[in-house]
Protein backbone atom coordinates (compact mmCIF):
# COMPACT_ATOMS: atom_id res chain seq x y z
CA UNK A 1 0.00 0.00 0.00
CA UNK A 2 2.90 2.22 0.70
CA UNK A 3 3.87 2.13 -3.35
CA UNK A 4 -0.18 3.05 -4.03
CA UNK A 5 -0.53 5.91 -2.00
CA UNK A 6 3.33 6.86 -3.12
CA UNK A 7 2.04 6.84 -7.09
CA UNK A 8 -0.96 8.27 -6.05
CA UNK A 9 0.60 11.30 -4.44
CA UNK A 10 3.08 11.63 -7.51
CA UNK A 11 -0.11 11.51 -9.96
CA UNK A 12 -1.91 14.44 -7.57
CA UNK A 13 0.82 17.08 -7.85
CA UNK A 14 1.34 16.38 -11.55
CA UNK A 15 -2.69 16.92 -12.25
CA UNK A 16 -2.37 19.46 -9.83
CA UNK A 17 -0.24 22.22 -12.44
CA UNK A 18 -2.87 21.40 -14.91
CA UNK A 19 -6.45 22.98 -13.96
CA UNK A 20 -8.47 21.69 -16.72
CA UNK A 21 -7.28 18.37 -16.62
CA UNK A 22 -9.48 15.59 -16.02
CA UNK A 23 -9.37 14.18 -12.23
CA UNK A 24 -7.31 11.04 -11.53
CA UNK A 25 -9.78 10.02 -8.85
CA UNK A 26 -11.18 7.31 -11.50
CA UNK A 27 -7.98 6.12 -12.80
CA UNK A 28 -6.89 5.69 -8.87
CA UNK A 29 -9.86 3.74 -8.33
CA UNK A 30 -9.44 1.61 -11.76
CA UNK A 31 -5.75 0.86 -10.53
CA UNK A 32 -6.65 0.17 -7.18
CA UNK A 33 -9.50 -2.66 -7.68
CA UNK A 34 -6.99 -4.31 -10.28
CA UNK A 35 -4.07 -4.78 -7.77
CA UNK A 36 -6.60 -5.97 -5.16
CA UNK A 37 -9.48 -7.87 -7.76
CA UNK A 38 -8.46 -11.78 -8.57
CA UNK A 39 -6.87 -12.63 -11.83
CA UNK A 40 -9.87 -13.77 -13.58
CA UNK A 41 -11.76 -10.41 -13.10
CA UNK A 42 -8.63 -8.79 -14.66
CA UNK A 43 -8.82 -10.63 -17.47
CA UNK A 44 -12.44 -10.15 -18.30
CA UNK A 45 -12.17 -6.51 -17.83
CA UNK A 46 -9.23 -6.27 -20.17
CA UNK A 47 -11.33 -8.33 -22.65
CA UNK A 48 -14.41 -5.40 -22.20
CA UNK A 49 -12.23 -3.05 -22.68
CA UNK A 50 -10.53 -3.72 -25.87
CA UNK A 51 -14.09 -4.73 -27.21
CA UNK A 52 -15.37 -1.23 -25.81
CA UNK A 53 -15.53 1.36 -28.91
CA UNK A 54 -13.15 4.14 -29.02
CA UNK A 55 -13.55 7.33 -27.69
CA UNK A 56 -14.87 10.40 -29.58
CA UNK A 57 -11.74 12.21 -30.16
CA UNK A 58 -11.55 16.46 -29.58
CA UNK A 59 -13.40 18.46 -32.40
CA UNK A 60 -10.15 21.04 -32.21
CA UNK A 61 -7.53 18.48 -32.35
CA UNK A 62 -9.50 16.92 -35.25
CA UNK A 63 -9.48 19.52 -37.09
CA UNK A 64 -6.11 20.67 -36.29
CA UNK A 65 -4.89 17.19 -37.73
CA UNK A 66 -7.10 17.08 -40.74
CA UNK A 67 -5.45 20.74 -42.16
CA UNK A 68 -1.77 19.23 -41.15
CA UNK A 69 -2.73 16.11 -44.19
CA UNK A 70 -4.23 18.99 -46.12
CA UNK A 71 -1.17 20.73 -46.13
CA UNK A 72 1.29 17.99 -46.42
CA UNK A 73 -0.68 16.96 -49.26
CA UNK A 74 -0.42 20.60 -51.14
CA UNK A 75 3.24 20.53 -51.09
CA UNK A 76 3.82 16.80 -52.21
CA UNK A 77 1.69 18.42 -55.59
CA UNK A 78 3.28 21.49 -55.37
CA UNK A 79 6.79 18.96 -55.59
CA UNK A 80 5.10 16.75 -58.96
CA UNK A 81 4.16 19.88 -60.71
CA UNK A 82 7.68 21.17 -60.41
CA UNK A 83 9.26 17.95 -61.14
CA UNK A 84 7.19 17.43 -64.20
CA UNK A 85 8.06 21.26 -65.58
CA UNK A 86 11.75 20.52 -64.96
CA UNK A 87 11.88 17.36 -67.40
CA UNK A 88 9.53 19.42 -70.02
CA UNK A 89 11.94 21.95 -69.27
CA UNK A 90 15.55 19.58 -69.70
CA UNK A 91 13.70 17.50 -72.68
CA UNK A 92 13.20 21.46 -74.31
CA UNK A 93 17.26 21.96 -73.95
CA UNK A 94 18.09 18.59 -74.77
CA UNK A 95 16.27 18.84 -78.16
CA UNK A 96 18.21 22.57 -78.84
CA UNK A 97 21.91 20.82 -78.29
CA UNK A 98 22.40 22.30 -74.71
CA UNK A 99 23.67 21.10 -71.89
CA UNK A 100 21.65 20.58 -68.64
CA UNK A 101 22.31 19.98 -65.16
CA UNK A 102 20.39 17.15 -63.80
CA UNK A 103 19.48 17.75 -60.26
CA UNK A 104 20.50 15.29 -57.37
CA UNK A 105 18.27 13.68 -55.04
CA UNK A 106 20.63 15.12 -52.04
CA UNK A 107 22.46 18.50 -51.79
CA UNK A 108 26.25 17.23 -51.98
CA UNK A 109 24.77 15.76 -55.56
CA UNK A 110 23.22 18.94 -56.51
CA UNK A 111 26.39 20.51 -56.00
CA UNK A 112 28.53 17.56 -57.69
CA UNK A 113 26.60 18.22 -60.83
CA UNK A 114 26.34 21.78 -60.87
CA UNK A 115 30.33 21.75 -60.47
CA UNK A 116 30.29 19.03 -63.36
CA UNK A 117 28.45 19.97 -66.19
CA UNK A 118 29.96 22.46 -68.41
CA UNK A 119 28.33 26.14 -68.27
CA UNK A 120 26.89 27.73 -71.59
CA UNK A 121 28.87 30.67 -73.58
CA UNK A 122 26.92 33.60 -72.91
CA UNK A 123 26.67 36.15 -76.50
CA UNK A 124 28.83 38.85 -74.90
CA UNK A 125 27.40 42.72 -76.49
CA UNK A 126 29.42 43.85 -79.38
CA UNK A 127 31.90 46.51 -78.06
CA UNK A 128 30.75 49.06 -80.77
CA UNK A 129 27.30 48.96 -78.81
CA UNK A 130 28.39 49.37 -75.75
CA UNK A 131 31.23 52.43 -76.11
CA UNK A 132 27.85 54.64 -77.49
CA UNK A 133 27.01 54.60 -73.94
CA UNK A 134 30.18 55.42 -71.78
CA UNK A 135 32.15 58.57 -71.44
CA UNK A 136 34.94 59.04 -74.12
CA UNK A 137 38.44 59.02 -72.02
CA UNK A 138 36.57 57.05 -69.02
CA UNK A 139 38.40 54.08 -67.52
CA UNK A 140 35.21 51.82 -68.88
CA UNK A 141 35.41 53.06 -72.44
CA UNK A 142 38.71 52.15 -72.13
CA UNK A 143 38.18 48.52 -71.32
CA UNK A 144 36.23 48.88 -73.76
CA UNK A 145 38.53 50.27 -76.64
CA UNK A 146 41.06 47.27 -75.39
CA UNK A 147 38.17 44.39 -75.75
CA UNK A 148 37.01 46.24 -79.42
CA UNK A 149 40.67 45.94 -80.39
CA UNK A 150 40.96 42.57 -79.32
CA UNK A 151 37.77 41.60 -81.39
CA UNK A 152 39.43 43.25 -84.38
CA UNK A 153 43.05 41.45 -83.98
CA UNK A 154 40.59 37.90 -84.64
CA UNK A 155 40.71 39.20 -88.31
CA UNK A 156 43.48 41.04 -88.44
CA UNK A 157 46.21 39.51 -91.55
CA UNK A 158 48.34 38.73 -88.31
CA UNK A 159 47.46 38.97 -84.92
CA UNK A 160 49.78 37.53 -82.83
CA UNK A 161 54.88 40.97 -80.47
CA UNK A 162 52.69 43.01 -77.73
CA UNK A 163 51.62 45.95 -76.82
CA UNK A 164 49.98 48.30 -74.03
CA UNK A 165 47.35 50.77 -74.95
CA UNK A 166 47.01 53.96 -72.90
CA UNK A 167 44.10 56.69 -72.21
CA UNK A 168 44.60 59.76 -70.01
CA UNK A 169 42.34 60.80 -67.72
CA UNK A 170 41.76 63.11 -65.02
CA UNK A 171 44.94 64.08 -64.82
CA UNK A 172 46.68 60.49 -64.74
CA UNK A 173 46.87 57.47 -67.03
CA UNK A 174 45.76 53.47 -67.57
CA UNK A 175 47.06 51.21 -69.17
CA UNK A 176 43.74 49.37 -69.88
CA UNK A 177 44.87 46.54 -72.07
CA UNK A 178 47.64 44.21 -73.79
CA UNK A 179 47.25 41.68 -76.73
CA UNK A 180 50.66 39.85 -78.62
CA UNK A 181 50.87 41.75 -82.46
CA UNK A 182 53.72 39.56 -84.10
CA UNK A 183 54.93 36.28 -83.02
CA UNK A 184 58.38 35.47 -84.79
CA UNK A 185 59.15 31.95 -84.15
CA UNK A 186 62.79 31.46 -83.03
CA UNK A 187 63.40 35.09 -83.86
CA UNK A 188 64.15 37.45 -81.53
CA UNK A 189 62.98 40.89 -82.32
CA UNK A 190 65.94 43.56 -81.61
CA UNK A 191 64.79 46.91 -82.60
CA UNK A 192 61.30 48.61 -82.94
CA UNK A 193 60.54 52.10 -83.88
CA UNK A 194 57.15 53.98 -84.44
CA UNK A 195 57.25 56.95 -87.22
CA UNK A 196 56.54 60.34 -86.48
CA UNK A 197 53.71 62.37 -85.66
CA UNK A 198 50.62 60.68 -86.22
CA UNK A 199 51.57 58.06 -88.55
CA UNK A 200 51.21 54.51 -87.10
CA UNK A 201 53.68 52.82 -89.17
CA UNK A 202 55.91 50.49 -86.83
CA UNK A 203 59.32 49.62 -88.41
CA UNK A 204 60.48 45.98 -86.96
CA UNK A 205 64.04 44.55 -86.74
CA UNK A 206 64.66 40.80 -86.53
CA UNK A 207 67.82 38.98 -85.72
CA UNK A 208 67.85 37.02 -89.22
CA UNK A 209 68.51 40.61 -90.55
CA UNK A 210 65.31 41.16 -92.05
CA UNK A 211 63.00 44.03 -91.19
CA UNK A 212 58.95 44.71 -91.27
CA UNK A 213 56.97 47.84 -91.33
CA UNK A 214 53.61 46.82 -89.81
CA UNK A 215 50.54 49.73 -89.99
CA UNK A 216 49.61 49.21 -85.74
CA UNK A 217 46.50 50.51 -84.06
CA UNK A 218 43.81 49.81 -81.97
CA UNK A 219 41.66 48.53 -84.14
CA UNK A 220 44.45 46.13 -86.78
CA UNK A 221 47.60 45.24 -86.29
CA UNK A 222 48.82 44.14 -90.17
CA UNK A 223 52.50 43.61 -91.87
CA UNK A 224 52.60 46.29 -94.91
CA UNK A 225 56.05 45.62 -96.19
CA UNK A 226 59.64 43.68 -95.60
CA UNK A 227 63.08 45.22 -96.07
CA UNK A 228 65.33 42.59 -97.41
CA UNK A 229 69.02 43.66 -98.10
CA UNK A 230 70.95 43.15 -95.13
CA UNK A 231 73.55 40.73 -94.55
CA UNK A 232 74.58 41.22 -91.39
CA UNK A 233 72.57 42.00 -87.87
CA UNK A 234 70.59 45.53 -87.78
CA UNK A 235 71.94 47.67 -85.37
CA UNK A 236 69.58 50.58 -85.90
CA UNK A 237 66.49 52.41 -87.08
CA UNK A 238 65.53 55.94 -87.63
CA UNK A 239 62.22 57.66 -89.15
CA UNK A 240 63.06 60.91 -91.71
CA UNK A 241 61.26 63.81 -90.22
CA UNK A 242 58.23 63.72 -92.77
CA UNK A 243 57.90 59.92 -92.55
CA UNK A 244 59.46 59.39 -96.33
CA UNK A 245 61.95 57.37 -95.50
CA UNK A 246 62.93 54.53 -93.41
CA UNK A 247 67.28 54.30 -92.77
CA UNK A 248 68.15 50.99 -90.92
CA UNK A 249 72.13 50.31 -90.38
CA UNK A 250 73.56 46.94 -89.95
CA UNK A 251 76.83 44.99 -89.07
CA UNK A 252 77.35 44.59 -92.35
CA UNK A 253 79.14 48.08 -92.84
CA UNK A 254 76.11 50.27 -95.10
CA UNK A 255 73.13 52.09 -94.11
CA UNK A 256 69.92 51.66 -96.54
CA UNK A 257 67.18 54.32 -97.05
CA UNK A 258 63.72 52.73 -97.94
CA UNK A 259 61.30 54.81 -99.74
CA UNK A 260 58.09 55.02 -97.80
CA UNK A 261 55.19 53.73 -99.31
CA UNK A 262 56.41 50.64 -100.85
CA UNK A 263 60.28 50.77 -98.98
CA UNK A 264 61.81 49.77 -101.52
CA UNK A 265 65.80 50.02 -101.17
CA UNK A 266 66.46 53.70 -102.60
CA UNK A 267 69.60 53.92 -101.37
CA UNK A 268 72.83 51.96 -100.06
CA UNK A 269 75.86 53.76 -98.23
CA UNK A 270 78.43 51.82 -97.53
CA UNK A 271 80.51 53.37 -94.28
CA UNK A 272 83.17 50.79 -94.29
CA UNK A 273 82.86 49.92 -90.77
CA UNK A 274 80.22 48.15 -88.92
CA UNK A 275 77.51 50.23 -87.47
CA UNK A 276 76.93 50.80 -83.52
CA UNK A 277 73.90 53.39 -83.75
CA UNK A 278 72.55 55.79 -85.96
CA UNK A 279 70.20 58.81 -85.51
CA UNK A 280 68.12 61.61 -87.72
CA UNK A 281 68.54 64.89 -87.37
CA UNK A 282 65.19 65.95 -85.71
CA UNK A 283 64.56 69.38 -87.94
CA UNK A 284 66.84 68.25 -91.19
CA UNK A 285 65.32 66.24 -93.43
CA UNK A 286 69.13 65.23 -94.87
CA UNK A 287 70.92 64.96 -92.21
CA UNK A 288 71.64 61.60 -90.31
CA UNK A 289 74.30 60.80 -87.78
CA UNK A 290 75.99 57.53 -87.14
CA UNK A 291 78.41 55.84 -84.97
CA UNK A 292 81.00 52.96 -85.93
CA UNK A 293 83.15 50.22 -84.76
CA UNK A 294 85.99 52.50 -86.69
CA UNK A 295 85.75 54.75 -83.50
CA UNK A 296 84.26 57.08 -85.58
CA UNK A 297 81.12 59.51 -85.40
CA UNK A 298 79.83 60.77 -88.72
CA UNK A 299 77.01 63.04 -90.40
CA UNK A 300 75.58 61.58 -93.28
CA UNK A 301 73.95 64.00 -96.48
CA UNK A 302 71.50 61.29 -97.52
CA UNK A 303 70.95 63.56 -100.95
CA UNK A 304 74.70 63.22 -101.44
CA UNK A 305 75.03 59.65 -99.96
CA UNK A 306 78.33 60.55 -98.12
CA UNK A 307 79.63 62.04 -94.84
CA UNK A 308 80.18 65.84 -94.39
CA UNK A 309 81.87 65.69 -91.01
CA UNK A 310 83.68 62.96 -89.09
CA UNK A 311 85.13 62.77 -85.22
CA UNK A 312 87.19 60.04 -84.41
CA UNK A 313 87.25 59.10 -80.83
CA UNK A 314 90.18 57.54 -78.28
CA UNK A 315 87.60 54.76 -77.34
CA UNK A 316 84.35 53.30 -79.50
CA UNK A 317 80.68 55.29 -79.80
CA UNK A 318 78.10 52.61 -78.90
CA UNK A 319 74.99 54.98 -79.15
CA UNK A 320 73.95 58.33 -80.30
CA UNK A 321 71.06 60.94 -79.79
CA UNK A 322 69.73 64.12 -81.22
CA UNK A 323 68.58 67.06 -78.89
CA UNK A 324 64.92 67.33 -79.40
CA UNK A 325 66.11 71.27 -81.13
CA UNK A 326 68.79 69.37 -83.28
CA UNK A 327 71.34 71.94 -81.43
CA UNK A 328 73.50 69.22 -80.12
CA UNK A 329 74.51 65.64 -80.34
CA UNK A 330 74.56 63.30 -77.21
CA UNK A 331 77.66 60.39 -77.54
CA UNK A 332 77.71 57.51 -75.60
CA UNK A 333 80.70 55.33 -75.04
CA UNK A 334 82.58 52.28 -74.53
CA UNK A 335 83.69 53.08 -71.08
CA UNK A 336 80.44 54.97 -69.68
CA UNK A 337 81.36 58.48 -70.44
CA UNK A 338 78.37 60.58 -72.07
CA UNK A 339 79.78 63.47 -74.56
CA UNK A 340 77.76 66.65 -75.64
CA UNK A 341 78.75 68.68 -78.95
CA UNK A 342 77.12 71.70 -80.29
CA UNK A 343 76.24 71.56 -83.98
CA UNK A 344 76.41 74.59 -86.14
CA UNK A 345 73.78 73.94 -88.93
CA UNK A 346 74.95 74.69 -92.29
CA UNK A 347 78.69 74.82 -91.45
CA UNK A 348 78.69 70.70 -90.10
CA UNK A 349 80.93 71.82 -87.58
CA UNK A 350 81.13 70.28 -84.17
CA UNK A 351 82.37 71.38 -80.82
CA UNK A 352 82.63 69.36 -77.78
CA UNK A 353 80.76 71.17 -74.98
CA UNK A 354 81.05 68.64 -71.95
CA UNK A 355 81.60 65.60 -71.29
CA UNK A 356 80.89 62.75 -67.80
CA UNK A 357 80.99 59.59 -66.81
CA UNK A 358 77.80 58.37 -65.55
CA UNK A 359 78.65 54.55 -65.69
CA UNK A 360 81.06 52.01 -65.18
CA UNK A 361 80.24 50.15 -68.95
CA UNK A 362 79.42 51.00 -71.93
CA UNK A 363 76.69 53.08 -72.76
CA UNK A 364 74.22 51.09 -74.70
CA UNK A 365 71.51 53.36 -75.68
CA UNK A 366 70.62 56.58 -75.52
CA UNK A 367 67.06 58.90 -75.64
CA UNK A 368 66.54 62.86 -75.08
CA UNK A 369 63.92 64.92 -74.39
CA UNK A 370 63.05 68.33 -73.50
CA UNK A 371 62.75 70.23 -70.25
CA UNK A 372 60.04 72.02 -69.04
CA UNK A 373 62.62 73.59 -66.90
CA UNK A 374 64.49 76.28 -69.25
CA UNK A 375 66.32 75.00 -72.14
CA UNK A 376 67.36 71.91 -69.99
CA UNK A 377 67.64 68.59 -71.85
CA UNK A 378 66.58 65.80 -70.30
CA UNK A 379 68.71 62.43 -71.39
CA UNK A 380 67.99 58.55 -70.87
CA UNK A 381 70.93 56.28 -71.12
CA UNK A 382 71.25 52.77 -71.13
CA UNK A 383 73.95 50.34 -69.50
CA UNK A 384 74.54 47.00 -69.08
CA UNK A 385 74.92 47.67 -65.30
CA UNK A 386 70.85 46.47 -64.01
CA UNK A 387 70.30 50.45 -64.24
CA UNK A 388 68.66 53.06 -66.13
CA UNK A 389 70.49 56.61 -65.57
CA UNK A 390 68.41 59.56 -65.91
CA UNK A 391 70.43 62.97 -66.63
CA UNK A 392 69.88 66.40 -66.72
CA UNK A 393 71.70 68.53 -69.30
CA UNK A 394 71.65 71.73 -68.30
CA UNK A 395 72.23 74.01 -70.74
CA UNK A 396 73.05 77.99 -70.35
CA UNK A 397 74.15 80.58 -73.09
CA UNK A 398 76.11 77.87 -75.02
CA UNK A 399 77.44 76.63 -72.16
CA UNK A 400 76.22 73.21 -70.92
CA UNK A 401 76.90 70.84 -67.81
CA UNK A 402 75.58 67.38 -67.06
CA UNK A 403 74.69 65.80 -63.94
CA UNK A 404 73.14 62.60 -62.77
CA UNK A 405 69.92 62.75 -61.21
CA UNK A 406 68.88 59.43 -60.76
CA UNK A 407 69.45 55.54 -61.53
CA UNK A 408 66.13 53.71 -61.90
CA UNK A 409 66.92 49.62 -61.04
CA UNK A 410 65.87 46.51 -63.86
CA UNK A 411 67.99 43.34 -64.40
CA UNK A 412 70.18 43.85 -67.38
CA UNK A 413 73.57 42.58 -67.28
CA UNK A 414 73.67 40.70 -70.85
CA UNK A 415 71.56 42.01 -73.18
CA UNK A 416 71.10 45.45 -74.99
CA UNK A 417 67.97 47.35 -73.62
CA UNK A 418 66.45 50.21 -74.68
CA UNK A 419 64.28 52.50 -72.34
CA UNK A 420 62.32 55.08 -73.73
CA UNK A 421 60.48 58.72 -72.22
CA UNK A 422 57.19 58.61 -71.61
CA UNK A 423 55.44 61.59 -73.86
CA UNK A 424 52.21 61.75 -71.66
CA UNK A 425 52.75 60.12 -68.46
CA UNK A 426 53.84 63.45 -66.23
CA UNK A 427 52.46 62.23 -62.65
CA UNK A 428 54.14 66.47 -61.02
CA UNK A 429 54.64 69.48 -63.16
CA UNK A 430 58.44 68.87 -64.39
CA UNK A 431 58.47 65.43 -63.59
CA UNK A 432 58.74 62.56 -65.92
CA UNK A 433 57.78 58.68 -67.31
CA UNK A 434 60.73 56.42 -69.03
CA UNK A 435 59.38 52.89 -70.15
CA UNK A 436 61.91 50.11 -69.95
CA UNK A 437 62.17 46.68 -70.31
CA UNK A 438 64.22 44.19 -68.36
CA UNK A 439 65.79 40.52 -68.69
CA UNK A 440 63.12 39.48 -65.93
CA UNK A 441 60.63 39.58 -68.77
CA UNK A 442 59.08 42.69 -67.40
CA UNK A 443 58.26 46.12 -68.45
CA UNK A 444 58.98 49.32 -66.17
CA UNK A 445 57.58 52.37 -66.12
CA UNK A 446 59.04 54.80 -63.68
CA UNK A 447 58.44 58.54 -62.74
CA UNK A 448 59.91 60.62 -60.13
CA UNK A 449 57.14 62.18 -57.03
CA UNK A 450 57.17 65.48 -55.44
CA UNK A 451 60.21 64.45 -53.46
CA UNK A 452 62.32 62.94 -55.76
CA UNK A 453 61.93 59.20 -55.03
CA UNK A 454 60.86 56.59 -57.75
CA UNK A 455 57.85 55.25 -58.19
CA UNK A 456 57.07 51.96 -60.38
CA UNK A 457 54.68 50.43 -62.28
CA UNK A 458 54.97 46.87 -63.64
CA UNK A 459 53.60 45.54 -66.59
CA UNK A 460 53.63 41.84 -67.08
CA UNK A 461 53.28 39.80 -70.46
CA UNK A 462 56.73 38.50 -71.98
CA UNK A 463 58.08 35.53 -71.65
CA UNK A 464 61.45 36.08 -72.15
CA UNK A 465 63.78 39.42 -72.00
CA UNK A 466 62.05 42.42 -72.99
CA UNK A 467 64.98 44.23 -75.40
CA UNK A 468 62.99 47.39 -76.55
CA UNK A 469 60.14 49.57 -75.91
CA UNK A 470 58.59 52.56 -77.93
CA UNK A 471 55.50 54.71 -78.09
CA UNK A 472 53.22 55.76 -81.48
CA UNK A 473 53.30 58.94 -82.35
CA UNK A 474 49.99 60.06 -80.30
CA UNK A 475 51.32 58.49 -77.17
CA UNK A 476 48.18 56.08 -77.48
CA UNK A 477 50.10 52.88 -77.97
CA UNK A 478 53.10 51.23 -76.23
CA UNK A 479 55.14 48.84 -77.81
CA UNK A 480 57.47 46.35 -76.37
CA UNK A 481 59.50 43.44 -78.00
CA UNK A 482 61.77 40.27 -76.91
CA UNK A 483 63.89 37.81 -77.74
CA UNK A 484 61.36 35.07 -77.78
Amino acid sequence: MECYDLRRQTLLSRMACNPVAASPQPYLDRRRWLLSAPRQDRVALCAAMVAAPAEQPDTQEAEMQRKLREKKLRKQEQAKAKEALRAKQMEAARARGEVVAVPGGSLQEQVTNALNTPQPATPEPKSTDLLGRLEPGSAAAGRVLARAADEASDQAAVDEGLYWSMRDFDGGYAMYGSRRLFHYKDTPVTLISFANGPCWLLAIAMSNMSINVALVSEACAKVVSSCAGHTGQVTGLAWSLNNEVLCSSSNDHTVRLWANPEFECACVIDCGASINDLSWHPTRENMLALCDSMKRTQLIDTDKGSAVEEIEWDDPIRSLAWTPDGSMLVFGDEDGHIHVYHYLGDEEIMNKVCSERVSGRAITHLETCSSPVGQDVMILANSIQNSVKMCRLKVDKGDAELELLREFPITNQSVVIRSCFCPTITRWPGSHSIVTGSEDHIVYIYNLDKQGDPWCNMLQGHEAPVLGSCWSGDGAILVTCDTD
